[in-house]
């Protein structure tokens, strides 16, 4: 990898997410594009618990049903 090569930055986390005055998140990909300019900024749509309760159920409930069904 030599920098220029695209790279996912996953964004989590309340401090990440900034406010009205101060994108933080911004300016964090901002500092790291300088050097790595292959960087490809990623904002989940959900919370990371979610991804890990799906990753862990994918991995070992595969005989799982949920509620609903599904």
């Amino acid at each position: 990898m030599n920098g220029k090569d695209q790279f996912p930055l996953v964004l989590v986390g309340g401090v990440l997410e900034g406010n009205k005055r101060w994108n933080i998140s911004g300016e964090v990909v901002n500092c790291i594009s300088k050097s790595f300019p292959g960087v490809h900024p990623i904002r989940p749509e959900v919370e990371p618990a979610i991804g890990a309760a799906l990753l862990a159920w994918s991995r070992h409930g595969k005989g799982l049903k949920l509620e609903n069904g599904s």
